[in-house]
């Protein structure tokens, strides 16, 4: 065997590829549920449970939390789905539950609609300062929602990136059935990390630390790496 050969595979054994695997399902009698909903449905329980910690942790009442709550959920349905559904097709608007992809200019369109409607909201808290509080609250408290939500992206493969040899590829899902890497595993793990680095930050940091524009600025940088 020839030098090039052993090296390639080296090579190939070093490459730990992450088995090809599909979207599991949950069965509930004759009901069943797929699991990227069920990530979703998870991904929003956790932003309403890390908004309420950081209310409980800053001494802050919770019960802006618990009446914004739905709004900033319509929010993200009519800002962030909407107009992407309208703008690839006007029919699409009826078309809520029929597995839309999340796309990055729906995201794009939901984080744009969630900041509006938070500002306009908080501010029945109160003060500038309060405001700054809440703001606070949301942008950790989505982060963590969405790292959970993204687990849905990643179950279904929907986010498909280039082929790949690297220990992180998933098998399968590329073209020709190459290894590929799946972007929804980088949010995933992306949005955890940014959520615990943040979290670690303001426990060390007064009550006012600004949150909010780190938060935004570093994951829309994400998104856009991608």
């Amino acid at each position: 065997m020839g030098c090039g050969a052993a090296r390639a595979n080296v090579h190939c054994a070093m490459a730990a590829l992450i088995p090809h695997f599909h979207e599991p399902v949950v069965h509930l009698g004759s009901l069943v549920l797929p699991t990227h909903g069920v990530a979703l449905a998870g991904g929003a329980a956790i932003t309403y449970l890390a908004a309420w910690w950081q209310c409980r942790r800053l001494h802050l009442p919770i019960g802006i939390v618990v009446d914004t709550a739905p709004w900033i959920s319509l929010a993200a349905v009519l800002g962030g789905h909407v107009p992407a559904w309208v703008a690839s097709s006007p029919s699409a608007v009826i078309s809520i539950w029929d597995g839309q992809s999340l796309t990055s200019a729906i995201a794009f369109g939901g984080c744009s609609a969630l900041i509006s409607l938070r500002i306009a909201l908080a501010r029945t808290a109160g003060s500038g300062q309060v405001l700054w509080q809440y703001l606070n609250v949301w942008s950790l408290a989505a982060i963590a929602g969405g790292a959970c939500a993204r687990i849905g992206c990643l179950l279904t493969h929907e986010r498909i990136g280039p082929s790949t040899t690297s220990w992180l590829g998933i098998q399968g899902i590329g073209l020709h059935g190459a290894a590929a890497h799946d972007m929804a595993l980088y949010d995933v793990l992306a949005s955890a990390c940014l959520f615990s680095l943040l979290a670690i930050w303001t426990s060390t940091r007064s009550r006012n630390a600004l949150v909010l524009p780190f938060a935004l600025s570093l994951h829309a940088g994400l998104q856009l790496m991608h």
